[in-house]
């Protein structure tokens, strides 16, 4: 059974890194594609670990203590708070950045569906 997942980290349309992981191994491996640490997924860090990408996931959606989580997880159509599925759904987008994630390199959503998700055009995309 193949237990190495990847994942590609963007910022608006730019692929900022790629992410390899195995958590049955405890194996994390990053290729960054920029020098920005500001956009990668862990800034300067080299040796990422699997709590590294665990604390990454949480970063990328609501905290578990938010008041509303219930209805949050009811919406996404999930039982318990799991960092990981809500990124798996929601592309690790927050309102603050234009950083998000793909897990299927062939999955067609892209940067235009992130601005249509917050309800943004193309023409107020540069905010």
């Amino acid at each position: 059974m193949n237990t190495l997942y990847h994942m590609w980290v963007y910022n608006r349309n730019d692929l900022v890194a790629r992410v390899d992981y195995d958590y049955c191994r405890n194996y994390v491996s990053v290729e960054n594609y920029t020098d920005n640490i500001f956009i990668r997924p862990f800034g300067i860090k080299e040796d990422v670990t699997i709590s590294d990408l665990e604390a990454f996931f949480e970063e990328r959606v609501w905290s578990p203590n938010r008041a509303n989580i219930k209805e949050i997880l009811d919406y996404y159509g999930m039982k318990s708070y799991d960092a990981y599925e809500l990124v798996l759904k929601t592309h690790g987008s927050q309102f603050g950045d234009y950083i998000w994630v793909k897990f299927d390199e062939n999955d067609p959503y892209c940067f235009e569906d992130l601005l249509a998700s917050r309800g943004i055009t193309n023409e107020k995309s540069d905010l």
